[in-house]
């Protein structure tokens, strides 16, 4: 199940914004006035899940992608017996980090949207069996996770530091 979306820079939607589409039941509504970003929604999903043309923002265009790094980032909340092994620690361990988040772990701009994430989250009964992961992609179709990956995000994720990941890169270059 999908519990809501991040969209950066899609289609009417400029800069960072989260919507919440599920209050963890089977059944989801999306409604509103024409013109404030359903289609939107619907159409961000289908570029994760069937790689559809991104429509980025115009915004976004004129400013570029390289600055504006669109995304689209569900949040997927799903049973843990999906992974097993490793994967399985690694999903429990962003999945804690997700529930765990402060504000200030992001950026003074993006704290109203993790806000309202962060409500939206507080809204939810989650089961002792259930991960909350987001994962999505980036405007060239690269698995990306948002904001989901500061630096400060990663290492309590990993047990490292964004430094050992650049020695352990450059080591298996030489």
């Amino acid at each position: 199940m999908i519990l809501g979306v991040f969209l950066r820079s899609f289609k009417t939607y400029k800069g960072i914004n989260y919507i919440p589409l599920s209050n963890g039941q089977k059944f989801v509504g999306i409604v509103g006035d024409n013109g404030i970003g359903k289609s939107s929604i619907l159409e961000a999903l289908d570029c994760v899940f069937n790689q559809k043309r991104w429509n980025v923002n115009i915004t976004s265009r004129r400013s570029g992608l390289g600055t504006t790094k669109p995304y689209i980032l569900p949040i997927f909340y799903i049973n843990e017996a999906t992974f097993e092994g490793e994967e399985l620690t690694l999903a429990r361990k962003i999945s804690d980090r997700v529930k765990s988040f402060i504000e200030t772990d992001f950026a003074t701009a993006n704290r109203p949207h993790f806000n309202s994430f962060k409500e939206h989250l507080g809204t939810q009964r989650f089961e002792e069996n259930k991960l909350l992961l987001p994962l999505g992609i980036n405007h060239n179709h690269k698995i990306d996770l948002g904001t989901f990956t500061s630096e400060d995000f990663l290492s309590h994720v990993f047990d490292r530091t964004i430094s050992t990941f650049t020695d352990i890169n450059s080591n298996e270059t030489d």
